[in-house]
């Protein structure tokens, strides 16, 4: 760690999320028929290699890699280059018109959304230099880092006196919803976990969105953040700033001007922020005023009421072993009584919800294929029939906890591709 990476020496790219690495593989890309693939793997293999090839002359094998360079990213084993086609987005990116026929499914939550703003396209290995890269910073690696809190990790607030987790449900119908401090009462501590609760720490700085993340400055004034909420993309907000007792609530991801800070009980604390820490919460929308976030204990909300049909039939309030306590803002000082402590997803849990929340765009995509007026499932793209077979083949592997690499030891039935496809129509 800490040398500096020079044009032209091998290199590995892991992508932090999924600890896998970039490999290019000799099989026909999908995006490119002349091409191969690009992907990531977690095995290691000879495809991981790579080297960063300076695009013009001004720069030589040898000379460290400056940031905002342009260069060429050349695969070793395959002596190619990675690029791109922009005039064939992702497939699960491109919108679909379902047929007015298919009855409409109310579901509790909406899932967040690529920004409107953005594309992606699928990337692959090819002979020609049609592309070039640029290298942005991210942040500052430290070693022995797990107490530092980064831009862009998963996290949990737990109310301390309240043993909740600060939570949200979001109808797909409504803009904006209520936030609320979320409890588990049942008897089956595995279900004290919920994807509601996570939240994702977001950097106001473009320029450094995975450093550490500084709440305070050297004069002692708060420095503020966002904490988007994990599951529908949207930003920790206040209902109406102007109240005395304004509701906390999830503001839309595309306006995302509201703002957190996190304010320490101890007399002298870090400027950095850090797991297992207990904090103050304070939101704002015009990031100049901020109150802090009290709970009510006596104060409940009912359960979402979700409208049913023949094809989806909610859990009645009875079913529900959780308590959802009503959340203010209403005060500019902390207190001890309203302290959250600051919980870091593991790497596992993260690992997990990463993999469904990709694996269900995957599925919805597909499904909407289907409802899409006149179309006959016999003329899907062959490169999504297979990308869909194999994500039901990893989420059955997910549920039944077994790892792939093991396949052998299955029963070869029930994880035979064409046994789900047939499932499917």
């Amino acid at each position: 760690m800490g040398v500096p990476v020079v044009y032209g020496a091998e290199i590995q790219l892991m992508h932090i999320c999924s600890k896998s690495f970039l490999t290019a593989r000799v099989a026909c890309s999908d995006s490119d028929k002349s091409a191969y693939k690009f992907e990531l793997h977690q095995e290691v293999n000879s495809g991981m290699p790579f080297k960063l090839l300076p695009r013009y002359r001004i720069r030589q094998e040898g000379e460290p890699v400056q940031f905002e360079d342009q260069i060429l990213l050349y695969s070793v084993k395959l002596n190619c280059q990675v690029n791109f086609t922009s005039d064939k987005p992702i497939d699960i990116d491109e919108k679909v018109d379902i047929s007015p026929n298919i009855p409409t499914v109310t579901v509790p939550y909406g899932l967040r959304q690529i920004s409107k703003s953005s594309q992606r396209y699928e990337a692959h290995v090819s002979q020609f230099k049609d592309c070039t890269w640029k290298i942005h910073y991210y942040g500052k690696h430290k070693e022995n880092d797990e107490a530092i809190v980064r831009g862009g990790d998963l996290i949990k607030l737990k109310h301390t006196e309240l043993n909740a987790y600060l939570a949200a449900d979001t109808l797909v119908q409504v803009e904006s919803t209520k936030v609320y401090g979320r409890e588990y009462i049942g008897e089956f501590p595995e279900e004290d976990n919920s994807i509601n609760t996570i939240w994702e720490v977001e950097l106001d700085e473009h320029t450094t969105r995975g450093a550490q993340c500084i709440i305070k400055d050297e004069k002692n004034n708060s420095k503020p953040l966002k904490l988007r909420h994990f599951l529908t993309g949207k930003i920790l907000s206040i209902g109406d700033e102007n109240a005395n007792n304004a509701f906390l609530t999830l503001g839309s991801s595309q306006k995302g001007t509201s703002s957190t800070i996190f304010r320490s009980f101890a007399n002298s604390s870090p400027n950095e922020l850090y797991y297992n820490a207990i904090y103050g919460i304070g939101v704002s929308v015009d990031g100049k005023t901020f109150k802090y976030i009290t709970a009510h204990k006596d104060q409940k909300y009912k359960e979402i009421n979700v409208a049913s049909n023949d094809i989806f039939k909610p859990l009645a309030e009875s079913e529900f072993s959780v308590e959802k306590t009503v959340l203010l803002c209403q005060t500019q000082e902390i207190n001890a009584e309203n302290a959250f402590t600051l919980l870091k997803v593991t790497s596992e849990e993260e690992s997990n919800i990463r993999f469904v929340a990709s694996a269900i765009n995957i599925l919805r995509h597909f499904l909407n294929l289907i409802k899409s007026p006149n179309m006959n499932p016999r003329n899907i793209d062959t490169s999504i029939l297979l990308k869909v077979i194999n994500v039901l083949k990893e989420l059955i592997f997910f549920v039944h906890k077994i790892d792939p690499r093991t396949i052998e030891q299955c029963d070869a039935i029930t994880y035979d591709g064409k046994i789900i496809l047939l499932f499917i129509f």
